[in-house]
């Protein structure tokens, strides 16, 4: 990466730290245009910001009295995609989107609905390049990925719902686990890489708050969005920096 690259990279990051929701979103949008790569490394920052401020943090977020967090796009009952999805609860924000426990209306069935916020080229390729490597690898311990679309003026992706938490989340609640614990989660998890990785798949993101651990001890890795295959990964640095290899 060039030292112009990587100072525009900081300069963006920097800027959107002091921005929130549809502000961020919106300047996001202005800086990186079209131009995906950027979008995910400066999204990637973003996350890994976030996730380090909840874990150092006793403070939830404000909920409304419907019990989702203010601030969200939707609250509790309201209905997505011409009623086709009923919102439940807020599971997360990330630098492109948020995260609902959502059901299925016509499924009878609970998913996870990733909602893009923002609606550059950047964002929705994102978007699509998750849904097409996801889909790619069937194994237990990789979430799958159900439906994509537009609808509301928004782009989503309905994934499996996993009753549970993540790993980040999990570490911080229970603190240092026993070795027992690490290689039974370790080796499940490597189960899931090795699958993708017989498809030709590169998860490239691969950190705490991307695996999710159920209530009955699956490990299921989790988020695409800056995926790659072998032959389409070039020499472009992506993923979260405090977890990348030295």
């Amino acid at each position: 990466m060039s030292s112009d690259r990587h100072a525009r990279i900081k300069d963006i990051f920097n800027a959107a730290l002091a921005l929130s929701g549809d502000e961020r979103v919106r300047f996001l949008d202005s800086q990186c245009r079209d131009d995906a790569e950027l979008r995910v490394e400066v999204d990637s920052l973003l996350d890994h910001d976030q996730a380090a401020t909840f874990l150092v943090s006793d403070e939830s977020t404000p909920e409304a009295d419907d019990g989702v967090p203010s601030g969200s796009r939707f609250k509790a009952g309201d209905g997505f995609a011409a009623g086709r999805y009923r919102i439940v609860a807020l599971l997360g924000r990330g630098g492109m989107g948020e995260v609902y426990r959502a059901d299925a209306t016509t499924l009878d069935v609970t998913v996870a609905l990733k909602l893009v916020l923002g609606e550059s080229g950047a964002s929705v390729s994102a978007l699509l390049n998750e849904v097409r490597l996801a889909r790619a690898v069937t194994h237990p311990s990789i979430c799958r990925v159900y439906d994509v679309g537009e609808a509301e003026g928004r782009h989503f992706i309905t994934m499996e719902y996993i009753a549970g938490e993540n790993l980040a989340r999990l570490l911080n609640q229970v603190g240092r686990m026993t070795p027992d614990r690490v290689r039974d989660l370790g080796a499940k998890l490597c189960e899931g890489l090795a699958a993708a990785h017989a498809e030709g798949i590169l998860h490239r993101d691969l950190k705490p708050s991307n695996v999710m651990i159920d209530s009955d001890g699956r490990v299921v890795l989790t988020d695409f969005g800056v995926a790659a295959t072998r032959e389409s990964a070039g020499m472009t640095i992506v993923g979260s920096p405090a977890y990348m290899a030295p």
